[in-house]
């Protein structure tokens, strides 16, 4: 039986499951000797607990947030982080936007969770329940990289927002995330018709694994490593290699009702590719933008000189037991 690990927790109090009911891992952590338990007040402090968990010789790290905080203790860590063997991660799902945990995180909440993390660590079982992901890395001109799993540009911006207005005004679940701000997206370009101004797109430029970037109107850019989005939504396919999976489609959108259901399914139909709807998969996407992107539910903004690259970064073992 391999040794068990050191497991430290940091939770996020402003994460919104967190919020509504209170952090709640702390009893738990208590009742398990030798777990770690810090309430991070501000982002800026991550760095620091992730260095006292370091010299403590945690090598599981639980993170007990939504996808912001998912993404900024991913980055803290693996970035420029003190561990000299990258930890493990286990990931509660306790925010707004939970979608990397759809995956990725423990199937229970608060308490619950923490418990069975630790029994499965007491048992020898963490190497068994580790599930393997290459995050991506979000480069940006004059701005520290940071890491996350999923990214869009395009109508996927100003749904996510329509959509995270809606989530916290308490008509919709947690469960919701930017794949379902991009579907709200969607939904009011066919609502709206052929004639609707969305159609025109934003100006953004592509390029695909060292390719020059190719300037258009296009409706949506997205890119993920996750194995699968929630709802069964699947919206890639093509060829390449790498493990960034991405998908860009052209304004107008022509036939745009039609292509809905192919697209979100990853099927394709033969027209499509003429119609401006093109995915594979790279290693490396070079982005100019003019406007906003999301990447993991947090908005960014484009630098001065809007040049953004997504590359595959590190693979992240995340413990699922």
């Amino acid at each position: 039986m391999s040794a068990q690990p050191g497991i430290a927790v940091l939770s996020n109090p402003r994460s919104r499951q967190n919020r509504q009911g209170g952090v709640t891992l702390a009893a738990a952590a208590a009742r398990h000797p030798g777990t770690l338990h810090r309430v991070i007040a501000h982002v800026d402090e991550i760095p620091a607990h992730l260095a006292d968990f370091a010299r403590a010789g945690a090598s599981l790290i639980v993170i007990d947030g939504g996808d912001g905080t998912v993404q900024a203790v991913l980055t803290a860590a693996l970035e420029s982080g003190p561990f000299a063997t990258p930890p493990r991660f286990a990931i509660v799902p306790s925010g707004t936007t939970n979608l990397t945990a759809l995956d990725l995180g423990l199937r229970q909440r608060g308490a619950a969770a923490l418990d069975r993390l630790a029994a499965c660590a007491a048992a020898g079982g963490i190497e068994a329940a580790t599930v393997p992901c290459p995050a991506l890395r979000l480069e940006r001109t004059g701005e520290p990289p940071v890491l996350g799993f999923f990214f869009g540009a395009g109508i996927i911006r100003w749904g996510t927002e329509m959509t995270l207005g809606t989530i916290e005004a308490g008509r919709f679940g947690n469960r919701l995330s930017d794949t379902v701000g991009g579907a709200a997206g969607a939904l009011r370009l066919l609502l709206g018709g052929p004639s609707s101004p969305l159609r025109r797109g934003e100006p953004m430029a592509l390029g695909v694994d060292g390719a020059a970037p190719a300037e258009g109107q296009r409706l949506l850019v997205l890119a993920s490593s996750l194995p699968r989005l929630m709802y069964g939504m699947n919206p890639f396919w093509g060829g390449g290699e790498g493990a960034l999976r991405w998908l860009d489609v052209a304004a107008p959108g022509r036939r745009f009702a039609a292509a809905m259901l192919p697209l979100l399914r990853g099927r394709p139909r033969p027209w499509m590719e003429e119609a401006g709807y093109a995915s594979g998969r790279a290693m490396r996407l070079d982005l100019v933008l003019r406007h906003g992107m999301r990447f993991d539910g947090q908005a960014f903004d484009p630098p001065p000189d809007g040049r953004v690259r997504l590359t595959v970064g590190p693979t992240v073992a995340f413990v699922r037991p």
